[in-house]
């Protein structure tokens, strides 16, 4: 690979694995902030849960088995987030040191490909689970179900398969470039 393009592929790495930690942080933040807030400012947490949920005028009831549910909930989806994150970072860190176009990227931009496809289907999946969960304990027929599919879910899933098959591209790329080499 040219010495240009290598120097080029090495400040784009940089610049995401930075722009990696920012949201690490925002995401670490505002974790923080949801429990403070959960402990500190109860409303506040409801108004906060009502407007993510898009449950706005509905009744939720946040008992302490329903918020042990939340919680649970999202530390699934943090365990996701930061295994996305993990693996992202190590694609740049090797791009990063030039390997670029090795098995091993390959591998990991597919499986990137693959917790972008789970995160879709997380985000479609939490927000149901979250409504059940937050109205479990409201009178009966005041129970919700919300289900939300949108252009950002479809946006996620075309690029999580993008992200795979680029990924499966690689890997065999290399494969062959490595069983040429060996004619050589």
């Amino acid at each position: 690979m040219r010495d240009d393009a290598l120097a080029a592929i090495r400040r784009i790495s940089r610049r995401a694995k930075a722009l990696l930690a920012v949201i690490t942080v925002g995401l670490v933040g505002g974790a923080v902030y949801l429990l403070w807030e959960l402990v500190y400012d109860r409303p506040g947490f409801t108004t906060e849960m009502k407007a993510w949920l898009g449950a706005e005028p509905y009744m939720i009831t946040l008992t302490e088995r329903a918020i042990a549910g939340l919680i649970l909930l999202g530390l699934v989806n943090a365990a996701l987030a930061a295994a996305a994150l993990l693996i992202v970072w190590r694609l740049f860190d090797r791009m990063e040191k030039g390997r670029v176009f090795t098995r091993r990227s390959g591998e990991l931009l597919r499986l990137a490909g693959a917790l972008a496809l789970a995160g879709a289907v997380s985000t479609v999946l939490s927000r149901t689970l979250a409504t059940l969960i937050a109205t479990y304990d409201n009178p009966p027929g005041q129970k919700i179900l919300l289900i939300s599919f949108g252009s950002s879910e479809a946006m996620l899933l075309l690029l999580s398969a993008l992200l795979y098959a680029m990924g499966h591209v690689i890997a065999l790329a290399a494969d062959i470039d490595r069983e040429n080499r060996s004619f050589v």
